[in-house]
């Protein structure tokens, strides 16, 4: 087989299991922990499904040949992209909150 066309077969095996994982681990995660009850649950989880929705496109158009050219799938994507970092500025954030109120803390004793 040409080395390229593993490769290729790799990429989109990596696109459908990028996209599965993280569409399905909302529901997976919540049958060992309440995620919707807290901050970092919502947190983790809306990373995971930003990057599910920005690769949702790639893998309809695989599975189903659906043309992903149209408006509805580039501002899908769009929004999506600009989620992630988005989210991983909030992540930033909260880590920056919890790391202050730990400082606090011990400085306090």
């Amino acid at each position: 087989m040409d080395p390229r066309q593993i490769a290729f077969d790799l990429i989109n095996w990596g696109v459908d299991f990028a996209f599965l994982v993280p569409f399905f681990f909302p529901a997976y995660i919540r049958i060992i922990w309440a995620w919707e009850k807290d901050e970092w649950g919502w947190n983790i989880v809306l990373l995971d499904l930003a990057v599910s929705i920005a690769l949702l496109p790639s893998f309809v158009h695989r599975v189903f040949g659906t043309n992903v050219s149209k408006d509805f799938f580039i501002w899908l994507i769009a929004i999506s992209i600009w989620l992630i970092p988005i989210i991983v500025i909030w992540r930033s954030v909260m880590i920056w909150k919890k790391q202050r109120k730990i400082d606090t803390k011990e400085e306090e004793k």
